[in-house]
């Protein structure tokens, strides 16, 4: 895992990592990157997944919330229209636990947006396993030194 020490988004934001976390519900050890806003005071927890093709949330604060197997940003070698499906587990502290089947579809790769060039634009969906409603279905477009600099709700 690279190390990461940036700081974005005119200040408000930063990515930095990896450090060890112990995930509150299964009690493992794994190494972690955090994503902070420091004028909302919101943190985010992500780490590779299991096979190295995404960047995923490991822990949702907003609901005291496990994450195995996330997958949000893709990494590695993809191809432009190349779309894989992930299969994540959310685990509650009270035992409670469900499924969410996300999927990444590279839509442009190595384009020029807002004048920046070498950007990638990728859509994300989660839903249910087995169903076809989407829970999220969002556009995301990231240039390098910029960060997200496109979002699009579909």
């Amino acid at each position: 895992m690279t190390d990461a020490d940036l700081t974005f988004g005119d200040g408000r934001k930063r990515i930095s990592g990896p450090v060890d976390w112990t995930a509150p519900v299964s009690g493992n050890q794994i190494k972690i990157y955090e994503r902070t806003h420091t004028t909302q005071n919101k943190k985010q927890l992500f780490a590779v997944n299991h096979d190295g093709a995404a960047l995923g949330r490991v822990y949702d604060p907003r609901y005291q919330t496990s994450i195995v197997g996330g997958a949000k940003f893709p990494l590695g070698t993809w191809r432009e229209f190349e779309k894989r499906a992930f299969l994540a587990k959310y685990a509650k502290p009270t035992g409670k636990s469900y499924l969410r089947r996300m999927t990444i579809e590279i839509l442009k790769l190595d384009f020029e947006a807002h004048g920046i060039k070498h950007c990638l634009k990728f859509r994300w969906t989660t839903a249910k396993p087995g169903k076809n409603k989407q829970r999220d279905d969002n556009n995301y477009t990231y240039c390098p030194g910029k960060g997200l600099v496109e979002l699009e709700d579909n």
